[in-house]
Parts: structure tokens; sequence; C-alpha cells
């Protein structure tokens, strides 16, 4: 899957393209997805061991999220369902995937939901299994806003866990957008950035009681979140006065986001005017920003160091997506499914691991060129005599540099397979 991430049947029909043969039927290869369905949480648990060995592995950071993946269909059933796509498919069932990694960028696990499933109803179930398998006793989570609500925030305490998470400013209470806009305590690094820390307090309502959040908000401003702030909210104001002034354009404009600043007053013949006031008070908070986060023990400068790494896990949905190609999927049956994630995920682990290797060696390569480096390391058979007679072809050199890097001998230049003995 790393090398040459295709369809099953195009990879069994490229099976010949390896040096050393192996005798598989395309009936085998699909039954083996549902073998290593099985296996799944087998594998997970020997991979995060024998990483722990090696690397010393620190999980008191670890960053969580959610993605979608798409099929090249319609019918829907107890996993593949319609839900919010991520990559824009609104029209095919798809499945979603809780992923968690390390701080190093280092998979730790995942999970399958059905499509339909919301993001903050994934972080429970992961975590919940991540204790129980591995005997977690704290870590800090670290996660974008679609997986903060009250119920994950108290969740996450009572596994004695800590977490930085993404705080939507424009729905917050009214105290909160004051606490923002109150110029006093904020700390200037530059006329570009600032910051200040809050205290902030939140209630979270269960069947047995009232819990109280005693958390912290770090506040940040920046002049360049101001300007895409901006030109985020003008976009989305010219889309809004395209509505007000085209009726019949309401429902399709709408799916695209256009409908922020968009006033229907059904009381007035279903008037549709340009909510100016909205708009008024969206600006007030252009390059606004804040974090939310539990442990107070944390400094500002670890809480953003922290919540900055989350472009690890984008970039690791990135590599799965593209570089692995794990979607859109095209095996149908659940257990099938589950094997050709097992496949993706076995591929991420071993690319992100050597990425690691290579970083501590002082080479860093970008997971494309690792993956031509790799496949640029072929051989050339010729039949000569009755002998197979092997020439290496000249490699690329990013993969001379790994195999510097790792201390490993290079391919030799020829060798000689005598099918007479």
């Amino acid at each position: 899957r790393l090398l040459f991430p295709e369809s099953k049947l195009s990879t069994f029909e490229g099976k010949g393209r390896f040096a050393r043969e192996f005798p598989c039927e395309l009936e085998q290869m699909y039954r083996s997805l549902s073998f290593l369905a099985g296996q799944k949480n087998h594998l997970e648990e020997h991979l995060n061991k024998q990483i722990s060995k090696k690397l010393n592995r620190n999980l008191a950071v670890a960053f969580y999220d959610v993605t979608t993946y798409y099929f090249e269909s319609v019918l829907a059933d107890d996993l593949k369902k319609f839900g919010f796509s991520k990559d824009n498919k609104v029209n095919q069932v798809q499945v979603v995937m809780g992923l968690l990694i390390d701080d190093q960028g280092i998979p730790v696990g995942y999970d399958l939901f059905p499509g339909n499933t919301n993001d903050f109803r994934t972080l429970e179930p992961v975590l919940l299994r991540m204790k129980e398998q591995y005997g977690i006793k704290k870590i800090i989570l670290v996660a974008d806003r679609g997986l903060n609500s009250k119920g994950n925030l108290l969740f996450l305490k009572s596994l004695g866990f800590e977490y930085i998470m993404s705080f939507k400013i424009r729905s917050g209470s009214k105290k909160v957008k004051e606490m923002v806009l109150d110029e006093s305590g904020y700390t200037y690094i530059s006329p570009e950035f600032k910051w200040k820390k809050c205290e902030f307090q939140s209630f979270v309502r269960t069947k047995e009681k009232t819990h109280v959040l005693d958390d912290h908000l770090l506040i940040t401003w920046s002049s360049k979140r101001a300007q895409k702030d901006r030109k985020d909210r003008e976009r989305i104001i010219e889309k809004s006065k395209k509505l007000v002034e085209s009726k019949s354009q309401l429902k399709a404009e709408l799916k695209k986001g256009g409908k922020k600043y968009v006033q229907l007053t059904f009381l007035e013949d279903d008037h549709i005017s340009f909510n100016e006031k909205q708009a008024e008070i969206d600006e007030q908070f252009d390059g606004y920003y804040a974090i939310q986060y539990s442990d107070p023990a944390l400094s500002p400068e670890k809480v953003l160091e922290a919540y900055h790494g989350l472009w690890k896990i984008e970039e690791s949905f990135r590599v799965l997506k593209s570089n692995f190609e794990a979607r859109p999927i095209f095996v149908w049956t659940e257990e099938s499914i589950k094997g050709h994630f097992v496949i993706c995920y076995l591929a991420l682990v071993i690319q992100r691991l050597l990425e690691y290797l290579l970083h501590t060696k002082g080479i860093d390569y970008s997971t494309e060129k690792i993956q031509d480096a790799i496949r640029s390391a072929t051989i050339t058979k010729v039949h000569l005599d009755g002998k197979e007679i092997f020439i290496k072809n000249k490699s690329d050199d990013v993969f001379s540099d790994i195999l510097k890097a790792f201390g490993l001998e290079d391919i030799p230049a020829y060798g000689v397979k005598d099918k007479r003995t």
C-alpha cells in the first residue's frame, strides 16, 4: 500500500513488480481483509508495544481528530451512511475515522464509525478503549473545536486526562466576548500578536448533578488572522447579498455557507434582508482566537506549542487520503472495509516511523520523496544459460541517504540464481 496504493485487483495484478515471488490468488487477497479486520486491535497493540520499546515513546501529549472517507456508492447500510462529508461528497455514503497520534506524529490507534456519526461522539469510545487497552493514566489531549463539547470535556476529566481544545469565540457567552474585547491583561509580543490568559468556568448538567469545569482560556490576536477573517467574512457577505437579491438561488446557496447574514422574517411575507448588525458584531472579533485548556500548570507558550502541533494529525489524514489513496473505497462488505483501513493504517505507521527515525538522523524528507525513493530501488532479471541474473538499476539519491541513515548496505550490483541447483 505504501509503495503502490491501488485497488485490491490492481495490487494483485501488479504483484510481479516485486523481486520475491509470493503465491496468492485474488480470492485469497480479498479473504485476507476479513482476517485483518479481526486482528485490528491485536496488530495495533503489538505495534505500540514495539514502538514504545524502541523510541521510549512519550504519550504526555497526544492529538486526536476525525475525518471521513467516501465510497463511489449511494447504497447505505449499518456502516456506510450519508453524513457531513469533509471531502464535500454530499451525495455519496461514507465512514468516519477517529485517529489518535503521539507528539511525534506516529499513530497510536484509530476506530471507524458509521458515516453519520458526529465528530464529538467519536472521542469517548476511542479514548476509553485506549485507556483500557494500554493503561494510559494521564494524557493531555489536543483537538480542534469540532470535538469541544461539554460532555467530552467532562468525560476526559473523569478519565484523569487533561485537554487543550479550540474554543469558538463567536458562539461563546456574552461574558466571554466581553473578556476577549477587554484590552486589559493582554501581553503584546509584537504589534502583530498579543495574548492573555483568563480563568474560564463552565457547567455540565448530567442526570445525577451539575458539574463545574474550572478551566482557562488563552485568547490570542494576530494581524495575519485578522486579515484572513476579514476576507472570509467579505466572501460570506457577498454570498448573503446575492441571496437577498435572488430568492431563486436561496436553497442552492444556503448549502454553500452563504446564509450567515441572511435574515428571513416569516411574519412579513417571508421577507429576506441582509443582517448588517450581525456582520458588524462579527467584525469586532477579526483576528481573535481562543484555546480552552484544563491544566493550570501549563504556560501559555506550552499551550500554543501543543495546539500548533495539530498540523501533524491533519497531515496524517492528507497522507492517508492522497499518498495511500484510502478513498474512494471500492470494497463493500463491513469486514472488507475494516480490513482495507487496517492496511492503510499499517502503511501510515510504517511511513511515520520511517520519517521520525530519519529526522533523528538529521534528514527530513516528505512522504512523497520517501515513497519515490523506495520505489526507485529496483532490479532487472535476465535469464542466461539456465541462470537468473539480477542487475541493480540506478536508484534515487534519496534512497542512498535512507540506507546511510540506518547503516544498511545497498543492493548488490548483480546477483545470480542458478535454477539447475
